[in-house]
């Protein structure tokens, strides 16, 4: 894998990171934004390069991360929601 290319898989666990930690302070405002750059991102990694073999391991490996990492904002989300409507309810 060329050093662009291992560089924005990267990017796409960082950015995945930086939500995470928006959902975890609150910063939901700000997810979208995030959501899109990195939607943009993996569709130009994907769109623009066959996987090789070699590399299909590491590329496996960052995805698990990130879906991970959207289990547990998902969770985040759900504990807001909840949390809100109590707020409305009482």
């Amino acid at each position: 894998m060329n050093v662009d290319k291992q560089e924005e898989l990267q990017q796409f666990l960082q950015i995945s990171q930086q939500m995470l930690g928006l959902a975890e302070t609150n910063g939901w405002d700000d997810l979208p934004e995030l959501e899109q750059a990195r939607k943009h991102l993996m569709r130009s990694y994907f769109e623009n390069q066959k996987i090789s073999v070699d590399d299909s391991t590491h590329v496996e490996q960052v995805i698990n991360k990130v879906i991970i990492i959207n289990e547990k904002i998902a969770h985040l989300a759900e504990q807001g929601k909840k949390a809100i409507s109590q707020q409305l309810r009482g």
